[in-house]
């Protein structure tokens, strides 16, 4: 017992009536970009030394490597938007991109870790840096 059609419109049982969407007029605004590819994603987190598969690897460890290719697909769009608004090359940040960013949270796990394995640490810095 559905409504019945009129045109355009559709009329429900309670009497409202319905806008068949299938038959609205095409907006005039700008075209849509089409969506990112997760095969370009995929593929780019599967390289080596680079900083998007350092951030899939990072997202995949704890949310799971489909949200992790789509945080990759995001950072792409993110890099070509900037690419494309500044007229710059793309510059990859490299893998170590995270440790480099924070050291001493890197220091601070990799102790903590051995720690847990049973050892005591104790740092020095090396003769050339400092």
């Amino acid at each position: 017992m559905g409504g019945y059609r009129t045109g355009v419109q559709r009329v429900g049982r309670s009497g409202e009536i319905h806008e068949d969407p299938a038959r609205k007029p095409i907006s005039q605004g700008r075209p849509r970009p089409p969506p990112p590819s997760p095969a370009a994603a995929l593929a780019v987190s599967r390289s080596k030394d680079t900083y998007f598969s350092a951030k899939f690897r990072r997202i995949a460890a704890h949310r799971g490597p489909m949200k992790a290719v789509v945080a990759v697909e995001h950072a792409m769009l993110v890099a070509a938007w900037n690419m494309l608004t500044h007229g710059d090359f793309y510059r990859d940040p490299g893998a170590d991109y995270f440790t480099r960013r924070v050291p001493t949270k890197t220091r601070a796990r990799a102790i903590s870790q051995l720690e847990s394995l049973g050892y005591r640490v104790t740092l020095e810095p090396a003769a050339g840096t400092a």
